[in-house]
């Protein structure tokens, strides 16, 4: 090691050129190995991650909005149920149409970031 540090320290050019070229053989390798690793997630069948998972991949991901509703106890009772109705069948005749295409650019985007 002492050896090293001694040619390094007398020919200061030529040690720049060899961690270059060991920099850039890791590079190159670092490069051919990215492409065959795939990135794994993990579940266990029957929890409530993998049901998650499950939900996701068939529906999308979603966002849960809350509402709150203040009021008469009697009034909320009677008038909440098809409030909050309300905004979830507008969303589903918005984006229902589109659906069909949105399921298609996700098919299509999953296929170009799986080809290397």
């Amino acid at each position: 090691m002492i050896r090293l540090a001694r040619v390094s320290v007398r020919r200061p050019v030529l040690a720049i050129l060899a961690w270059t070229v060991v920099a850039a053989a890791l590079t190159l390798v670092g490069l051919g190995v990215a492409s065959s690793i795939s990135p794994t997630v993990t579940t266990v069948a029957g929890t409530q991650s993998s049901r998650a998972e499950l939900a996701r991949s068939q529906f999308g991901p979603s966002v849960l909005v809350p509402i709150l509703l203040e009021g008469p106890g009697a009034r909320l009772d009677h008038q909440g149920p098809a409030l909050v109705r309300a905004p979830a069948a507008r969303r589903t005749a918005f984006a229902g149409p589109l659906m069909p295409l949105m399921a298609e650019l996700a098919d299509l985007l999953a296929a170009v970031q799986a080809t290397p």
